[in-house]
């Protein structure tokens, strides 16, 4: 689910000049923003500040990126991985055992 939005508003032939509510730098009028708390957050301060993270990579998980939840955790698609041999195994059945995620061939 993606929670960036694509807008530019326009009065009376003036153009508003929106400013992220983290960085306060201009958002152009072709920016991703995301809204914060009814504010508008630049791309960039988004994933630094607000984005939920992969639990393997730490890197953000945005807009448009497949991931994964399990219980409260996210992944990025490629980064659900077994515990034992880090096959992939987003797309198949997989075994919790205590903190680890195992695939079938490893249980």
């Amino acid at each position: 689910m993606s929670n960036y939005r694509n807008f530019k508003v326009k009065l009376n032939q003036f153009f508003l000049k929106l400013l992220g509510v983290t960085c306060k730098q201009p958002i152009s009028a072709h920016s991703k923003i995301s809204m914060v708390d009814g504010q508008p957050c630049c791309a960039k301060c988004y994933e630094d500040s607000h984005a939920k993270r992969c639990t393997l990579c730490q890197k953000a998980i945005i807009a448009d990126v497949e991931y994964l939840e399990f219980e409260d955790k996210y992944w990025h698609k490629e980064c659900f991985t077994c515990s034992k041999c880090q096959k992939g195994i987003a797309e198949e059945s997989f075994y919790q055992d205590g903190n680890l995620i195992l695939c079938k061939d490893c249980i």
